[in-house]
């Protein structure tokens, strides 16, 4: 028996605007089967992060606060406009990454922090993470803490507010 989910690996590709190939990049991690692709954006520089954290259809990256099994996982690389890698950051603070948009020298990183409550019962709090534009973590934060849910969407308001978007159960 085959599995396909087994087969693939993160990557991304530039195209014209005739949707013509220009490069394509596949990056090839230990079990970067379980990794699937969230995010682009770019920045003033002409430099552009790619987010992407494991596929949570299997197996299911835990933390628990009695052990920590598995660890929520999230890469973050730093590219150019040819396709070369200049940095890659891991992070395990944050499992699972919807949005990343940049704001002033910060990558402001959305999703969901993975939980087990009790043993195969698992639930996601909705997560923010701030990244300098070298990786460092500057900030975390959960929210709505007592349901299970993950943040789809960020944007900043020109006010300097942000609106954030997501799903609860």
């Amino acid at each position: 028996m085959e599995f396909g989910w087994f087969e693939y690996s993160p990557g991304l590709m530039k195209i014209d605007t005739n949707g013509n190939k220009i490069w394509a990049k596949a990056y090839d991690f230990i079990d970067s089967y379980q990794i699937i692709t969230k995010t682009l954006v770019e920045i003033p520089d002409d430099s552009i992060y790619f987010s992407f954290c494991f596929d949570p259809s299997w197996p299911v990256p835990i933390k628990s606060n009695i052990r920590e099994d598995l660890v929520n996982e999230c890469r973050l690389l730093k590219f150019n406009s040819v396709g070369d890698t200049l940095y890659s950051y891991h992070y395990t603070n944050i499992g699972w990454v919807n949005a990343l948009i940049y704001d002033e020298g910060f990558l402001i990183v959305a999703g969901g922090t993975n939980y087990e409550d009790e043993e195969w019962n698992f639930h996601s709090k909705p997560t923010i993470i701030v990244v300098d534009t070298s990786g460092n973590l500057t900030f975390r934060k959960e929210f709505f803490t007592d349901t299970n849910g993950r943040i789809n969407s960020v944007i900043k308001k020109p006010d300097g507010d942000y609106y954030v978007a997501g799903s609860t159960e």
